[in-house]
């Protein structure tokens, strides 16, 4: 369960109470206002409960009005949100443990490490549906476009090999088709087109090719269509037996070729790294696709409904993705693989000399040596883990085929039927023509 901290009413003892400052950090720590009354919830909650208890005080709650504002610098060197009340030394200490940059490290004293994370993307997993397309995806365009040119080498190569017999004397010109006939050259042609097309297509075609030099490329080129159909319909087979999910992108280079919008909580250490970055960079270039507000449950809702990636610490990922896995009770998102600016310390601020550092110092590092702080924080994104592996081959449920999935094949034989009905009417007309003049 998650623990409470509450607001100590206005009593005597309250001088001697610690003030902790407190902001949002998602699915680890959530501020809520009740009127003059502030309470905290979550993992961080139940940390910051040990401390206080082991300290042997009491707590006051403080919390700027924006709570997902943790506090950014500004120019004349002040900081706002929640860094702004440990600078200025209006709190004791952070209530919520902060990511270290240079910044906050030169004007706070920083606890040693909760704990250390890099930062990652996560965004929604792609579903199995209908692909208008999905009779071309046995083969990658490289591969198509590759038998393309194969098979207009082999129509040249047939016809000049045919067209060769016009040099040869009268009885060899015979012996090239069935009907014994010279061949002109439009016959040349439509024979070397029917052999060349037919065969990938494994359509029967009464024409032989005759002499050597035309069986030899007529033979060679039936030997690379029956190889190249048998992969065809073994790659077909395999991906409707056991579908391979296409992930949008599994990199940040992949990221910022696709206009996907990834989002980035405004005033975080992640979103400075980002907008800092030097140009000419991956990170640089992911400036354009950036959405930055301070509305978390906003920013949540609209990474669950698959409108943007999210972009942020390991910890604030994970627990995002455990949120929105205990409302729907499935996964629907993924991790890429690549993290971010190393490993990142993650640890409480206090004002510049506090005498309360080296206390917390020593309980944090007894509650890490004996697994403690450990278990607190990663016990509560468990089905996180689970849920954002990336592998292609975990399809959660096997879709059957539905119309679409016939949408394509089935538009392209209307289409060759349509082509060979009107080159029937063309035939039948030509020959009434002629028969008629």
């Amino acid at each position: 369960g998650s623990s409470t901290a509450h607001v100590l009413t206005m009593a005597a003892n309250e001088s001697h109470c610690l003030k902790l400052g407190f902001s949002n950090w998602p699915g680890m720590l959530h501020v809520r206002r009740s009127g003059e009354v502030l309470t905290v919830h979550g993992p961080g909650a139940n940390l910051i409960a040990i401390i206080i208890a082991q300290l042997g005080s009491c707590m006051q709650i403080v919390a700027p009005d924006n709570p997902n504002h943790f506090g950014s610098r500004l120019p004349n060197g002040t900081w706002t949100g929640n860094m702004g009340f440990v600078t200025r030394r209006e709190v004791d200490m952070s209530g919520v443990f902060l990511i270290v940059d240079a910044e906050r490290y030169r004007d706070m004293d920083m606890s040693v490490p909760v704990f250390n994370l890099p930062a990652i993307i996560a965004y929604t997993k792609p579903v199995l549906a209908a692909d208008l397309a999905g009779f071309i995806k046995p083969f990658t365009a490289l591969s198509w476009c590759s038998l393309l040119v194969i098979t207009v080498v082999v129509l040249l190569a047939t016809v000049v090999v045919q067209a060769l017999f016009q040099y040869m004397p009268q009885h060899d010109i015979r012996m090239a088709g069935n009907d014994g006939g010279v061949w002109g050259r439009e016959r040349i042609w439509w024979t070397s087109a029917l052999w060349t097309i037919g065969a990938p297509l494994a359509q029967a075609v009464s024409w032989e090719p005759k002499r050597n030099a035309v069986r030899l490329v007529g033979g060679i080129w039936l030997l690379m269509s029956l190889v190249v159909s048998i992969v065809y319909r073994s790659n077909l087979k395999a991906m409707l037996i056991k579908p391979r999910l296409q992930y949008p992108f599994t990199t940040m280079a992949e990221l910022v070729q696709t206009d996907i919008p990834c989002y980035v909580l405004e005033a975080t250490v992640v979103h400075g790294f980002t907008v800092r970055a030097p140009q000419g960079t991956e990170l640089s270039q992911l400036k354009d696709q950036l959405v930055t507000h301070k509305d978390v449950p906003r920013a949540t809702a609209d990474f669950g409904a698959g409108k943007h990636a999210i972009f942020a610490d390991e910890f604030a990922v994970r627990m995002t993705i455990q949120a929105l896995f205990e409302k729907t009770r499935s996964c629907q998102f993924y991790i890429i693989s690549q993290s971010f600016f190393g490993s990142m310390s993650a640890s409480f601020a206090f004002p510049k000399g506090s005498p309360l550092k080296p206390k917390v110092d020593v309980i944090l590092m007894r509650l890490r040596e004996f697994g403690i702080l450990h278990h607190l924080l990663y016990s509560a994104i468990a089905n996180a883990d689970f849920c954002s592996k990336v592998d292609p081959n975990n399809v959660p449920s096997l879709r059957p085929l539905s119309l679409g999935d016939f949408y394509g094949v089935i538009s392209i034989y209307f289409t060759c039927v349509t082509f060979s009905a009107n080159v029937f009417a063309t035939e039948v007309v030509s020959a009434w023509w002629h028969q008629k003049h």
